[in-house]
Parts: C-alpha cells; sequence; structure tokens
C-alpha cells in the first residue's frame, strides 16, 4: 500500500465501503464526525498485512490511512476506542465475526478452545 493509494481511496469514495459508527461519537475531533467510511480490505491489504513491514503501529497507521475514505479526516487525531471498532469491522468484513482461540484456565491449568462473536 503506498500513498498514492490512499490519496485516490480519499478522493474517491465510490469504492466499495460501508459507514462504521465511531464509538466516541466524535466529541473529540473538530470536525464532530460520528461516523467514517471504510473500505473493505483487499487481498493487497492482507498480503502487507500478513508480510510483516514495519512495526504494529505502522501496520495499524498505514492500514488506516487506506481504508478510511473521508477526505481531510486526520487519522493520526483517531482515539483508541475509535482505532478498535474500525479494526473490528476490517476484520468482520474480511474473516467473518467468530474469532476461535485457546485458552489455558488460570484454576486448573487445562487448555480449551472458545469461540467469541465480534
Amino acid at each position: 500500500m503506498d500513498n498514492q493509494t490512499a490519496q485516490y481511496a480519499q478522493q474517491n469514495i465510490s469504492l466499495p465501503h460501508d459507514v462504521v459508527p465511531l464509538p466516541s461519537g466524535g466529541v473529540f475531533y473538530k470536525n464532530k464526525k460520528s461516523s467514517v467510511k471504510v473500505g473493505y480490505l483487499t487481498a493487497n491489504d492482507e498480503n502487507y498485512l500478513m508480510s510483516g513491514l514495519g512495526n504494529r503501529e505502522n501496520i495499524i497507521m498505514t492500514l488506516l490511512r487506506n481504508k478510511i475514505y473521508e477526505p481531510g479526516f486526520d487519522i493520526t487525531q483517531l482515539i483508541d476506542v475509535d482505532v478498535q471498532a474500525i479494526l473490528i469491522f476490517l476484520r468482520n468484513t474480511s474473516f467473518g465475526s467468530e474469532y476461535n482461540f485457546s485458552v489455558v484456565d488460570p484454576a486448573n491449568g487445562k487448555r480449551f478452545e472458545t469461540t467469541i462473536l465480534l
């Protein structure tokens, strides 16, 4: 993903997207936007995520820069709860809402599998 792609995405909001409500309600932003247009993950995005290029923060910021289709919206101002909501939206639309994982019960040390719905 590159800057040119991000600029195109923000200028051409006719790309496939959905509107994601922000848990903060936008009260912390100058523009008071309570929702943002977010594009869906593509195979190129998934390849970038799996490549491990850069640290976690850079990967997330690059992803947000390329997937938020709001002209002039400053993604560096997003608070954590809104970032998490956008990332969960992207995960749900790409991989589904079920999240399966393995956990160790601290009481008895036994491992068990569980699923949560995001």
